[in-house]
């Protein structure tokens, strides 16, 4: 079995539509679609995501486990994650980001279901998940940040004015905290081109 055919095989298991199984993934639902085609296979971290589902649903002896396992091994024999000496040693190493994973699954649980469906929210709990496991505490400019979302979301110019500032907090970090990897260098660009002290 394929790592393509496990996705599509341990979705059809779960009785879950793609958009549904992408809710349990934490992607969209066409990202589902191209596993399942063999377009690009899941990465280290979404390899764990799906044994950590498979688990759940006692499926540790399923072929679609071993076909996780296998990409498992295949993408650490090709350097593509590291931070062990072996194999088992990567994966331990990983394990506590499935437990802001699972953290992540329980603030999602309360959730309606339109904003379990939304793309935004299942962006935005993983990385609170991640503050509270990773963090020994959060600044107060944080929760105010949120406040200010929660205060202007619905105004039209709200997410090019977050944009705007999240590009600058990336400049003024960078290298330190590197960019995610999708927009790292359009955000840096645009912020070079901010001032660096607010308008009065």
């Amino acid at each position: 079995m394929t790592v393509s055919e496990a996705v599509k095989a341990l979705r059809k298991r779960l009785r879950k539509k793609q958009a549904e199984f992408a809710v349990m993934l934490g992607c969209r639902a066409n990202t589902v679609s191209r596993y399942e085609l063999g377009n690009f296979a899941p990465g280290p971290l979404m390899l764990m995501r799906l044994l950590q589902i498979a688990d759940a649903a006692g499926l540790a002896d399923a072929p679609e486990r071993e076909a996780f396992m296998r990409e498992m091994e295949t993408q650490y024999d090709r350097g593509l994650f590291g931070g062990g000496k072996n194999l088992e040693e990567a994966v331990a190493l990983m394990r506590p980001l499935t437990v802001e994973l699972q953290r992540a699954d329980e603030i999602m649980e309360v959730l309606p279901e339109a904003k379990r469906r939304d793309y935004g929210f299942r962006q935005f709990v993983p990385a609170v998940a991640h503050i509270i496991e990773a963090c020994r505490t959060v600044d107060q400019s944080v929760s105010d940040i949120l406040q200010l979302w929660a205060a202007h979301a619905t105004k039209e110019e709200t997410p090019r004015i977050f944009r705007d500032a999240l590009g600058f907090l990336r400049a003024q970090l960078w290298p330190r905290v590197p960019a995610p990897p999708d927009h790292s260098e359009t955000d840096v660009a645009h912020a070079k081109k901010l001032p660096i002290q607010a308008k009065p």
